[in-house]
């Protein structure tokens, strides 16, 4: 950034998310995944109370279907997949 070398560091919990020290941008993972969990949570209850919104959501992910071509990790994905409708 502007001319300087900047490195990115993961950190899982030493260093704060974001910060910035020695030329060196720290990501912390710890915080990551809790702010990412809490956006997940958010966001399905928003799906959970419009139902314009989940309607929409569904058509989408629809259209956006991925097909796995090895085998062994499209059974893994079905496992997973079946489980989690499972427990919903």
């Amino acid at each position: 950034m502007d001319g300087q070398r900047i490195e990115f560091c993961i950190s899982r919990r030493e260093r704060p998310h974001l910060s910035h020290e020695n030329g060196r941008l720290n990501f912390n993972v710890q915080r990551m995944a809790v702010d990412l969990r809490r956006a997940f949570d958010d966001y399905e209850q928003a799906l959970r109370g419009d139902p314009s919104l989940r309607d929409r959501f569904w058509r989408r992910a629809k259209a956006r279907a991925i097909h796995v071509r090895n085998p062994v990790e499209a059974e893994a994905w079905r496992k997973l997949v079946l489980s989690e409708q499972g427990a919903g």
